[in-house]
């Protein structure tokens, strides 16, 4: 449902959304793990596995992180008046979005064939897939670097931001960026 309020927008290609549909696939695919640990003969399998902590993860990262960076993309202009790198902006959305995934399959993977928590390196033949899944995380945390180095070196010195760069018609894009104190000023 999400997904199709997409459908015939003009929707552009920018950093926000990006990260914006990176939550919502992996927001469907929480809700997908869910049901399945959720059934009582699965749930009591999977429950106590890595499988269970993949699902947490994705919570973690796939839901609320991805949804936290698409609000700071989006606002970042608006609060300090400077404009990132939308290009280098994506370019580490991408990564963290092959990172979250690469990380976390991998988990998905060993928890379905019953690899306890904690556990990798005990179970014969899940050593493989654990070292996909570190590959993971280290191109997840190299996205993160990217998208953090990005918005900080705008605090430094990268060039105004438009008063409304993302075309929008509400109040608040209507000020400059950052607001004045008054914000809308007297009658407003």
């Amino acid at each position: 449902t999400w997904l199709s309020t997409l459908y015939r927008g003009s929707v552009s290609c920018a950093a926000p959304v990006t990260f914006t549909i990176a939550f919502i696939l992996h927001a469907g695919m929480v809700s997908a793990l869910g049901l399945v640990l959720a059934s009582p003969a699965l749930g009591r399998y999977l429950g106590a596995t890595m499988f269970a902590t993949a699902q947490l993860d994705y919570i973690i990262w796939g839901g609320a992180t991805s949804a936290f960076l698409a609000g700071l993309h989006y606002w970042w202009p608006k609060m300090l008046g400077r404009d990132y790198n939308d290009d280098v902006a994506r370019i580490g959305a991408w990564l963290y979005i092959i990172g979250t995934n690469l990380a976390l399959i991998p988990r998905l993977m060993m928890g379905s064939r019953g690899v306890p928590q904690d556990m990798v390196g005990m179970v014969p033949g899940s050593l493989d897939v654990s070292e996909v899944s570190s590959l993971g995380w280290l191109i997840l945390y190299s996205g993160l670097a990217v998208v953090a180095g990005n918005l900080l070196v705008t605090v430094w010195g990268r060039d105004a931001a438009a008063t409304n760069p993302w075309g929008a018609t509400t109040m608040e894009w209507s000020v400059p960026s950052p607001p004045p104190e008054d914000n809308f000023g007297q009658g407003s």
